[in-house]
């Protein structure tokens, strides 16, 4: 069994990005509205990784019952601000604001939009347009397979989930590099007629060990983007799990990713990738 070990993987793409001695200052711009915990950890492992590569960071944390015109009008504050090259809004944004998730990313000026999330770079990913910004999670999985020589081109590659930050693009992305790719999601018949032809399979659902030894063929590479809370370990530590049974699965696959990792340094890596290339 080959480990996708993401923290070595992360490692090579920053000491590239040290190599490369970037002279120009950079800005990175996070809106943060409300105080759940996790994407406040999440925005803090941005923040640290950035200040690394000398990119300053301004993290703009809204009250959770700020409105989406207040928010609204600080992106275009941003968009018009020379000195910010790149915007982000975390997600998930509070429950009272996530009807309007999608116009509100839609309002990034898409040449800032280094999260990918914006209708202008989600259509542009469907042309397979080179001048684009991807999102995140997808473009790290796809340099995770490069790294490892896993072949993408004429394999078939099964993805359980759809979500427009990770699923939905993810399959986009791997089709136009000439993959036959497969888009399960929970109104899926009968998973694992698919799962079990995979070459590649990516799980990225959120339910704690949903794949199991009964679901994948011998030899499969699975990505596991899942990280599941399930319960803490005696010293009150969170003890987390992906969406696949690693120990399960892990002597019939030829290849995987940890929980955690894998594929989670990949994902701010290539943030901080993207924001070089503003």
């Amino acid at each position: 069994m080959l480990l996708l070990d993401g923290k070595e993987v992360s490692k090579s793409i920053y000491q590239y990005i040290k190599d490369s001695k970037i002279t120009r200052r950079l800005k990175l711009v996070v809106i943060l509205v409300g105080d759940k915990e996790d994407s406040k950890v999440y925005v803090n492992m941005k923040q640290r990784k950035c200040q690394e590569y000398d990119i300053d960071v301004d993290v703009i944390n809204y009250e959770k019952d700020t409105s989406k015109e207040t928010i609204i009008n600080a992106i275009k504050q941003y968009n018009n601000d020379s000195s910010v090259n790149g915007l982000m809004v975390q997600l998930p944004l509070p429950p009272y604001l996530q009807e309007y998730t999608r116009e509100i990313l839609d309002n990034i000026e898409p040449k800032k939009d280094v999260d990918g999330l914006t209708s202008n770079n989600m259509g542009k990913i469907c042309l397979n347009h080179e001048n684009t910004f991807y999102q995140c999670t997808p473009l790290g999985i796809i340099e995770l397979l490069n790294y490892y020589n896993i072949q993408i081109e004429g394999s078939d590659v099964v993805i359980v989930g759809k979500s427009q930050i990770v699923g939905l693009p993810l399959s986009i992305m791997l089709s136009n590099l000439d993959a036959t790719v497969s888009l399960c999601h929970i109104k899926t018949k009968d998973l694992k007629s698919y799962t079990q032809k995979a070459d590649i399979l990516i799980v990225c659902c959120g339910v704690p060990k949903l794949i199991t030894t009964e679901h994948i063929k011998e030899g499969v590479t699975i990505i596991d983007v899942g990280i599941n809370v399930i319960g803490q370990t005696s010293t009150g530590k969170r003890k987390i799990c992906g969406d696949v049974d690693f120990e399960g699965v892990k002597d019939k696959v030829g290849a995987i990713t940890p929980v955690p990792g894998g594929v989670g340094p990949m994902t701010i890596c290539m943030l901080i990738k993207q924001i070089l290339n503003c």
